[in-house]
């Protein structure tokens, strides 16, 4: 996942206040289950990105949210 994350449009690391490696931390934080065993499986993966478009208003804005965040 780390090879494939951007982060170069996320606030914090265009403001100085981060570098890359804190807001790949932070966002791999996000997938962490109880176990915590440091890999994100797919069922993380998949109950975080459903629950990201629950909250998008459209479907438009969902896609360039996760374009955003790849590189894809």
């Amino acid at each position: 996942m780390a090879q494939l994350f951007d982060h170069r449009r996320h606030p914090k690391f265009e403001s100085g206040k981060k570098m890359r490696e804190e807001i790949l931390a932070d966002f791999l934080a996000n997938f962490q289950s109880a176990n915590d065993n440091g890999r994100v499986s797919e069922a993380e993966f998949l109950a975080f990105y459903g629950a990201q478009s629950a909250a998008v208003d459209s479907d438009i804005h969902f896609d360039w949210l996760v374009r955003s965040t790849w590189k894809i």
